[in-house]
């Protein structure tokens, strides 16, 4: 270990003071006082006695410390002043005390006069630096490099997959797992020709109806359902904790800065609706607690290998929904399938899989009636996400949950079509639960048939 300064004084060059008092809390005074300068000098000081104490520790053959005298020059109206006791090295040579000017080089010598010479001992420099030797390579033959042939195995069907990459037939487009971005996604329906499109009005009111559509809006819907709103004053803000008087004026701000100020007067009628509005009996958004929510779940699960139309084939065994959707692409898959649950919480002992949706699908209540949702569903193949997230559910609980039950602890899917939800009717909200046959096809399906699984870290918790 070399320390060519070792005897370099701390620096005080602010003009302000950090220091601890005696409760040991931190303060910062910006125009300290006499006594606050003073603490700030002496953790200065103890900052430096704890950085000698780590350098001279860490040596394992030698340690070299340059040693020179620190401080004040003489001039006409004082002598020389040494400030060799201010730095960590220095306050060990000095006990602590001033050390008069020169008084450096003899106290150096009654150190090591304490030790055997190879354990401790000063040693001059020379007055002129000396020559070194030019380096000379041991090697001087010149050879060609040859560089080694890779004879492993390189694993080219192994990839990172999502819902979305199993559906959407454009292998170029951009993975769209993020919260937010699949309400874009749309598979060929043999029914969509036959639909018309409404007439677009050239000012068209106000509602949640006419909110923007796409993927930005739905991502500014999803943090405002997360509570980013309200990060800054809440850690964890409860769906409650967004409809909060004393919070209007943070929502109020955050749509200003998503670029949704116009549309305050709507989100303010609409979000209340959105948590109020109930999903499951004697359940709504603003009755879960904090801690029965897990908000924007990542999860990985395992693929040993299988093709998503073994999948699309379990599905419509199992699911009205599927049997009904369009088909998906071939596509194998061997790896590891991820995803994002918008919300997964616990009501009553039982555990739901919850998903935003701000499709819009008609400009009336009666557009999002159960029956016009599961078209939604199905034409975007949503079935196929809540079926691997219920699985990835499964396997979390069966993990982290003691004497787990599927049949007792899953209470099953939500999907909540946003712009459709309104209390008192039952609009907006799509409800479902897989069987335990279908569950444990899927399980299997992902498994590779295994009899015993390998127990995986999902990250949901």
């Amino acid at each position: 270990v070399y320390l060519p300064f070792a005897f370099t004084p701390y620096r005080d060059q602010g003009t302000s003071a950090l220091f601890h008092d005696d409760q040991q809390q931190l303060w910062i005074a910006i125009d300290p006082d006499e006594a606050q300068t003073e603490r700030h000098k002496e953790e200065l000081y103890a900052a430096e006695i704890r950085l000698a104490y780590v350098a001279l520790t860490r040596s394992k053959e030698a340690c070299f410390i340059g040693s020179m005298e620190v401080g004040k020059k003489a001039n006409k109206s004082r002598g020389a002043s040494s400030d060799v006791h201010l730095s960590g090295v220095g306050a060990l040579i000095s006990e602590g005390e001033l050390l008069e000017a020169g008084a450096l080089y003899p106290s150096l010598e009654r150190l090591c006069g304490r030790y055997r010479t190879e354990q401790m001992s000063v040693q001059d420099l020379p007055d002129e630096s000396p020559m070194l030797p030019r380096f000379k390579m041991a090697q001087i033959e010149l050879f060609t490099p040859q560089a080694r042939q890779f004879t492993g195995r390189v694993e080219r069907d192994w990839w990172v997959g999502s819902y979305s990459s199993l559906v959407v037939e454009d292998k170029e487009r951009h993975d769209e797992s993020l919260p937010g971005l699949d309400e874009t996604m749309r598979l060929v329906d043999p029914l969509a020709d036959d639909i018309e499109e409404p007439e677009l009005l050239a000012e068209p009111q106000q509602n949640r109806f006419t909110f923007p559509k796409g993927a930005k809006p739905g991502t500014f819907l999803h943090d405002t359902l997360e509570g980013k709103a309200l990060h800054n004053v809440v850690a964890n803000p409860s769906f409650h904790d967004l409809l909060k008087n004393s919070h209007h004026k943070l929502m109020a701000d955050f749509y200003e800065r998503q670029g949704f100020d116009e549309w305050q007067t709507v989100l303010s009628e609409w979000l209340p609706d959105i948590v109020n509005t109930e999903l499951v009996e004697g359940m709504s958004l603003g009755g879960l607690t904090q801690s029965a929510c897990r908000k924007e779940l990542e999860f990985f699960i395992p693929v040993d290998g299988m093709n998503a139309l073994q999948l699309d084939r379990i599905s419509r065994e199992h699911d009205a929904v599927s049997r009904v959707s369009p088909l998906i692409q071939d596509r194998p898959l061997k790896g590891m399938l991820k995803g994002f649950i918008d919300l997964l919480f616990e009501w009553q002992g039982r555990y739901y899989v919850l998903d935003y949706k701000s499709n819009y699908l008609g400009d009336d209540f009666t557009d999002y009636e159960p029956d016009k949702l599961v078209h939604a569903m199905a034409e975007h193949r949503y079935d196929l996400q809540y079926q691997l997230y219920t699985l990835a559910l499964h396997r979390l609980l069966k993990q982290r949950l003691p004497n787990y039950d599927y049949e007792k602890h899953v209470g099953g899917v939500v999907y909540l079509f946003l712009r459709g939800m309104k209390p008192e009717q039952k609009t907006g909200v799509f409800e479902t639960r897989l069987s335990l046959e279908h569950l444990t096809a899927l399980d299997n399906l992902f498994s590779g048939d295994a009899v015993t699984e390998e127990a995986v870290q999902y990250g949901l918790f």
